[in-house]
């Protein structure tokens, strides 16, 4: 309870509203500092929020379209309007093409493989290699171009007796296969936007009994039809088979926008739930590979522009160096002599290279993501290596650690358990990312993989993994925010009676700014806490016979906070006293009286602060000015001395005297002291905290005695005005320091 009373605390208490605003706002971060959302962030959970409402409609229509293309093949299919072909033997050829031909008549294949089976649509393929002997010389090349051939069965063969004509039905975007009818009259190339489609009388397919069709795959990387099956179809059907076409296209792009828009809605919220770096990286990292995925995507269906490959090639060059921070985060690596600009030029040199790589690679496209994937998985993994020793030394060496020591016990097991899971999840990871990436790079290099899945799951299944770790990386969310929130309440019930006590020592000072007809001053108070161990009074004393002098004390208890702000009301107190005391006096007519009763005051407060039996200290400098003589008599009870500034002189005055409160030794005694003051001249009271850091009263004195006597400060309290300031800034450096300011200018009106 003492270490909150010794916290810095705001202004402003209200406890109900405090409280909530600290739970939904502010979160503790990896180092467990606590953080304010900027504009930005709020910005980014709106976006995210907002998205994540999109993406979630999206999904509702694409399993809106999903069940319509479910429905619709099966109407057709108990209509006998179209017969599903699934099952391929293949032949697997290398042809050799001419430049920017489609078709060729020069192929081979290996004599020595036997035949393959190939199911439509394609799930997963990996292509042959092939060795063969081609005009005289032996290659070994993996193959560009299959022959597929279905032979009907007796159910297929009986329906299709039901018309006379039929259209082979191959569904497929503009960036796969180029395919070719065989078993018709010559070999044409038929291919539009969304279909390839072959028109075939009932004739041929009975004499042949089979259906037989050429795939040249050599210009791209994905082996024929990915979403429905190849069909004959009634050429009345034929257009209505072709419109579930386009429903799949569109249910795979939104199943694409679901499984790359959901992992970077997850990490944007964590990233403001979080406040930390780590999963603000994450965030970046998840944008860049959703901005890659999206154009890739829509690169499917159309030439892409310069532009467009350059912000597609980029965002994934990006991602790899957001992705190597956010493993430096995430395992608590620290190089300090990487600044923040180095990151931003390493992240534009990735996306710079990444650019590059298509004008290397023939297949960039394809094998683009799979370079940086691969490289990413091989680069984290080193980088956790080069944590994951240091870590657990950390871990075994925090029982020696005086403020891990004091932790309970449960705490501690709990920050091992997090760690040892974050590290094995990231690398498990980075495992089975980084095998499977380098496996399939290295099958398209070779050309032994040809098939690529357009929905990257390895991607789909590396950011819930890694943002997973990154949420493990603050420890237990829910934890950390149940005892931040005990500790809240606790501290709000008491700010709520620091609050009482504040308003309680506000009402104990007089005005800050006062002119009258005899005097006017300015007072600076600036309490280092919500309860200060400054107080000052400055009030008109009336005697016996009606007329007034001006009495002025401050009073500077040890220290600042609740206890000295305890013994201002004590003070406080017992001057009152004293000052309704000199009512019952007469109006002292010499230098010698007005001494006598202005040694009084001292005592009278020091009486009070010794019955707390706390041995408090405290500084006092009194003052009693007369009006009608001029003249102001003061006495220091071990406080810096008063400055009377006049139009180009200083005068420092102080006189002996004990500390109030403490234990005395021998007489207490306090000397008065005498100054005239002129109309000119500005009397200066004053508290520790004025002086300037690192320099003694004296010294500061002597300063500003030269530059007053130079003429450089015709105002002196604009000179005073601006130490305080200086104060400020250097108590905001180093708050070590800080203490309480007390500055009181008075002047003759």
């Amino acid at each position: 309870m003492a270490r909150i009373f010794e916290r810095r605390l705001p202004e402003r208490y209200n406890l109900s509203a405090e409280l909530l605003n600290r739970l939904t706002k502010y979160l503790p971060d990896s180092e467990g500092k606590m953080q304010v959302p900027n504009w930005q962030k709020k910005i980014l959970i709106a976006v995210s929020l907002s998205l994540s409402v999109f993406i979630f409609w999206k999904i509702l229509a694409h399993q809106k379209a999903a069940h319509d293309v479910s429905s619709k093949q099966r109407d057709l299919l108990e209509k006998k309007s179209i017969i599903e072909i699934k099952n391929w033997d293949a032949v697997f050829h290398f042809c050799f093409y001419g430049k920017g031909a489609t078709t060729s008549a020069d192929c081979a294949e290996d004599s020595l493989r036997q035949g393959d089976k190939v199911v439509l649509p394609l799930g997963q393929f990996n292509n042959p290699t092939l060795n063969f002997k081609h005009k005289e010389q032996q290659y070994s090349k993996p193959a560009n171009t299959v022959f597929l051939t279905h032979e009907f069965s007796e159910q297929e063969k009986e329906i299709l007796s039901t018309s006379s004509e039929w259209m082979l039905l191959i569904p497929r975007n503009s960036h796969r296969a180029t395919f070719f009818g065989s078993n018709m009259s010559g070999v044409s190339t038929y291919g539009h936007v969304t279909d390839s489609s072959f028109g075939l009388t009932l004739n041929q397919l009975k004499t042949a009994g089979k259906v037989e069709m050429i795939i040249n795959y050599k210009p791209f990387a994905r082996f024929g039809p990915l979403d429905l099956p190849v069909v004959l179809a009634k050429p009345e059907s034929a257009r209505e088979y072709l419109s579930l076409f386009e429903l799949q296209t569109g249910a795979a792009a939104l199943s694409k926008q679901f499984l790359v828009g959901v992992p970077l809605v997850m990490s944007a919220i964590a990233s403001v739930l979080d406040h930390s770096s780590t999963m603000f990286l994450l965030a970046l990292f998840g944008a860049c590979r959703a901005i890659f995925s999206y154009i890739m995507f829509l690169g499917e269906s159309a030439p892409l522009s310069k532009l467009q490959v350059f912000a597609a090639y980029a965002g994934l060059g990006a991602s790899l160096a957001l992705l190597l921070m956010f493993v430096e985060k995430l395992v608590g690596l620290s190089f300090k002599k990487i600044k923040t600009w180095h990151r931003v030029v390493f992240t534009s040199v990735c996306a710079l290279l990444a650019y590059g790589g298509h004008y290397l690679d023939s297949n960039y496209q394809v094998r683009s993501s799979l370079w940086i994937d691969s490289i990413g998985s091989v680069l984290s993994l080193v980088l956790l290596a080069a944590a994951v020793f240091p870590a657990l030394k950390n871990l075994l060496m925090r029982k020696s650690n005086a403020t891990e020591s004091a932790k309970p016990e449960s705490d501690l097991a709990l920050s091992k358990t997090l760690v040892a899971v974050q590290l094995g999840l990231a690398a498990a990871t980075f495992l089975i990312s980084g095998s499977v990436n380098l496996s399939e790079l290295s099958g398209s290099l070779t050309g032994t993989n040809v098939f690529v899945d357009p929905l990257d799951w390895r991607h789909m299944m590396l950011m819930p993994a890694l943002l997973t770790a990154g949420l493990l990386e603050v420890g237990s969310i829910a934890k950390r925010m149940l005892t931040f929130g005990h500790e809240m309440a606790e501290k709000a019930v008491i700010e709520k009676e620091l609050m009482v006590g504040r308003d309680v020592q506000a009402r104990m000072l007089p005005d800050k700014r006062f002119k009258g007809d005899y005097w006017k001053w300015r007072a600076i108070y600036h309490p280092a806490e919500a309860l200060a161990g400054d107080w000052f009074d400055i009030r008109e004393v009336e005697f016996r016979d009606g007329r007034k002098l001006l009495a002025v004390c401050l009073a500077d208890v040890t220290g600042h906070g609740v206890g000295s702000s305890l013994s201002t009301s004590v003070i406080c107190s017992h001057w009152s006293l004293w000052c309704s005391m000199l009512g019952q006096l007469d109006f002292p007519e010499d230098k010698q009286s007005r001494e006598k009763i202005l040694c009084s005051a001292p005592v009278k407060i020091h009486e009070g602060l010794s019955a707390l039996r706390k041995n408090e200290n405290c500084t006092s400098m009194i003052a009693l000015i007369d009006p009608y003589a001029k003249e102001v008599t003061l006495t220091s009870a071990g406080h810096p001395g008063a400055l009377i500034i006049g139009p180009k002189a200083l005068r420092y005055v102080t006189t002996a005297g004990e500390r109030l409160g403490g234990e005395l030794i021998g007489e207490a005694k306090w000397v008065p002291r005498t100054e005239s003051i002129s109309d000119d001249d500005m009397l200066v009271i004053y508290s520790d905290g004025i002086v300037p850091v690192g320099a003694t009263v004296l010294a500061w004195a002597g300063q500003l005695k030269k530059k007053i006597a130079s003429g450089n400060a015709s105002q002196p309290e604009l000179l005073l005005m601006r130490t305080l300031h200086e104060n400020k800034r250097a108590f905001m450096k180093d708050p070590s320091n800080e203490d309480d300011m007390t500055l009181i200018m008075l002047r003759r009106g």
